[in-house]
């Protein structure tokens, strides 16, 4: 049986900075909706917002009910091969049998995604380039209509990967006030004297970086 739609994806916060959050999906929504690019890879260092970014380029295919099925793999470290098809086979409810080795696998991951059409397979945390046929994954064409998307720390993965290469912006110092200021207002009634002198301190000592201004002003107190 060949897997449904993909799964809404709760969000923590819609947000963390709408300007240039918005500006960051709406970059990747734009080559995802391009015919002409069939591989996209979303980089940047670690807590800049590429996963959240892409929970809502998920939500948003899943609810506008576009073409593409979605299907959403956390690869994270350490990477291999195997440990990547068994993520993926999950994802499609395939199970492999205990004699399969990599080739066969790959072979039993091809066939399946070949029978699809019009899907996007979201790697999430990838820290590796690999060949998609030694995982199993048939390169993206217009022909297929499918499309692969990746997150990663690393443009030279992005690169290795043959990926349109879309690089996540910072928070301005102003957009991250503000989502420090809104995340500090959900734990306390009144927002202490000294709050300002901390948010000016910690957008700066958080480069900026909206996950970890999400957990710095998450955790204060009254």
């Amino acid at each position: 049986m060949l897997p449904t739609s993909g799964w809404f994806i709760p969000t923590t916060t819609t947000s963390f900075g709408e300007t240039t959050s918005a500006r960051n999906m709406e970059k990747v929504w734009k080559y995802l909706m391009d015919d002409e690019v069939r591989q996209i890879g979303v980089f940047g260092m670690g807590g800049v917002g590429k996963t959240i970014i892409m929970h809502h380029i998920n939500n948003r295919l899943v609810d506008e009910t576009c073409e593409f099925d979605v299907i959403w793999v956390t690869v994270s470290q350490p990477f291999n091969i195997r440990n990547l098809q068994r993520k993926i086979a999950t994802a499609l409810n395939l199970v492999f049998s205990k004699f399969d080795d990599e080739m066969r696998r790959a072979s039993k991951l091809y066939a399946m995604l070949s029978r699809m059409k019009s899907y996007v397979l979201i790697l999430d945390d990838l820290w590796e380039a690999f060949p998609l046929a030694k995982v199993g994954i048939p390169v993206p064409t217009r022909e297929n209509g499918c499309k692969l998307v990746l997150t990663t720390r690393l443009l030279e993965v992005c690169r290795k990967m043959d990926c349109r290469a879309v690089k996540m912006e910072l928070l301005t110092e102003e957009e991250a006030l503000n989502l420090f200021f809104s995340i500090v207002e959900v734990h306390q009634t009144v927002l202490t004297p000294d709050v300002q002198e901390i948010a000016t301190k910690v957008a700066k000592e958080c480069s900026c970086l909206p996950l970890a201004i999400v957990t710095t002003a998450g955790s204060m107190k009254e």
